[in-house]
């Protein structure tokens, strides 16, 4: 290969990669920020409308980290498909993002739960019965007001992803890995264990 293109092509990755890493120091900054509200209204209930940093802390960049993204049975043969698509741009209402649909770019930022949530190991099918173990960067913080920790991830940082979903008639969860059969376990934690071991 010619040696300018080659310097050239490896200047242009290390500018994409410069464009990521300032993306994730943002929000990582962002979810930091000194808590300036409330996230409970005067009778107690958790409110939904303040500013997203009031309901993270600790936030930390990771790479190449293991999460488990759910998502409906409508959007799941999409994502299988053409990968991620949209996520919420607007970081003042990251916090909750279906009440707040606009705001949406193929550049803004996706949930997922790390492998090592506890949450995982009792999922109760509240965010929905079809999923992804997906292998990203992004970044990982404790949402207070869900008291779960939470993996936030673009679509360009994704660098594999299984889907898989929950099967009602056999109770087992079913991975769908192309060109190859399905196989089916009784847990998230047996999916999880599996392929992040890469013996599969």
């Amino acid at each position: 290969m010619n040696r300018n293109l080659l310097e050239a092509l490896m200047t242009g990755y290390r500018a994409i990669l410069e464009a990521q890493d300032a993306g994730m120091k943002k929000l990582e900054a962002y979810l930091n920020k000194k808590r300036d509200a409330d996230i409970k209204d005067d009778d107690g209930y958790l409110t939904t409308a303040k500013k997203a940093y009031n309901y993270f802390e600790n936030a930390r960049m990771v790479e190449d980290h293991w999460a488990v993204h759910f998502t409906s049975e409508e959007v799941y043969p999409k994502i299988k498909k053409s990968g991620f698509s949209h996520g919420t741009s607007d970081l003042d209402h990251l916090a909750y993002t279906s009440q707040y649909p606009g705001g949406r770019t193929r550049q803004g930022w996706l949930f997922a739960l790390p492998v090592d949530t506890a949450y995982l190991k009792h999922y109760d099918m509240a965010y929905g019965d079809c999923a992804f173990l997906i292998k990203s960067d992004g970044v990982i913080a404790k949402h207070v007001g869900e008291r779960d920790v939470e993996m936030l991830f673009r679509r360009k940082d994704v660098k594999e992803k299984i889907p898989f979903y929950y099967d009602r008639d056999s109770k087992k969860w079913v991975v769908e890995e192309e060109g190859r059969k399905p196989k089916s376990y009784d847990t998230i934690g047996e999916i999880v264990d599996k392929y992040t071991s890469n013996t599969h």
